[in-house]
């Protein structure tokens, strides 16, 4: 992807944002799940993760939809990125809010980007999806604000700057909190070793399973891209869950939420 740069901020169009400060004082919240989805392989554990094609080692999680159900989210999420039906709902392991790095912002609802601050602007051919995190660089009159969307790929393992874009989007669009939930579920029927997903954009998820206690490598993309500090911030919040996770398979499965499908059985709307 090349640079596009919409128009810069200026004297009377759009002013710098002072970084030092955040003066943010919207109150709405932009919910994500991530699914921590265990199998028994013996005597040991093993978490499901999957090779994204340019974003590195993930696990499920995504955006919950405006007007959806956070445990349907969490299940549709599942389904898209895995293509399990028979899993088993253990637990929710809680909710954290998600810190904000001065000068970053996500989308609330999916918007294009446009090249100036204007009711009828030129858009830059880019179509900026719910949940993308982006940096907010100026404002403008009339409820507008420019931003800047980076996008990584994989080079001899590691993730790079690809590209990126600049650009002008209401500032409504634009929210500072978001609240992870994360849920334990488990493999219900047996599973292949290793598999593949196609996602609705395109990607192929490379699904394979790894022992519950070591380090699946997380990359910054998918949710650790959501998360700002990357995967090191998503290996310090999976941390504590780890042990949740080995907790609850010493539990009796009678205090498990039961089988759950997705889709539901007989349900045909999504």
């Amino acid at each position: 992807m090349k640079e596009h740069n919409g128009k810069n901020a200026m004297p009377g169009l759009g002013q710098p944002l002072d970084q030092s400060s955040d003066q943010s004082s919207d109150q709405s919240v932009l919910e994500k799940v991530t699914a921590f989805i265990t199998r028994s392989a013996g005597e040991a554990q093993e978490l499901l993760v999957f090779q994204h094609s340019s974003a590195g080692i993930q696990i499920p999680a995504g955006t919950v939809e405006k007007g959806e159900d956070v445990e349907a989210a969490l299940w549709r999420e599942v389904w898209e990125e895995t293509g399990l039906t028979d899993l088993m709902l253990l637990t929710k392991l809680g909710a954290e809010t998600v810190a904000r790095p001065p000068g970053k912002r996500v989308l609330l609802r999916t918007v294009p980007m446009l090249s100036e601050p204007a009711a009828a602007p030129t858009t830059l051919g880019m179509m900026l999806q719910r949940g993308l995190w982006v940096s907010e660089t100026a404002v403008a009159r009339g409820g507008w604000s420019q931003v800047r969307f980076e996008e990584y790929e994989m080079q001899s393992g590691s993730l790079v700057v690809s590209g990126a874009a600049t650009g002008w989007v209401p500032s409504d669009a634009l929210i500072g909190r978001v609240v992870r939930h994360f849920f334990h579920l488990e493999a219900h029927a047996p599973t292949l070793a290793r598999w593949t997903c196609q996602s609705e954009v395109d990607y192929e998820f490379a699904l394979f399973w790894m022992p519950l206690d070591s380090d699946p490598g997380l990359r910054a993309g998918g949710v650790a891209g959501a998360v700002p500090g990357g995967a090191t911030e998503v290996r310090r919040l999976a941390a504590p869950l780890a042990h949740d996770l080995e907790c609850n398979h010493r539990r009796s499965r009678g205090r498990a939420q039961g089988v759950r499908h997705w889709p539901p059985i007989g349900d045909t709307e999504l």
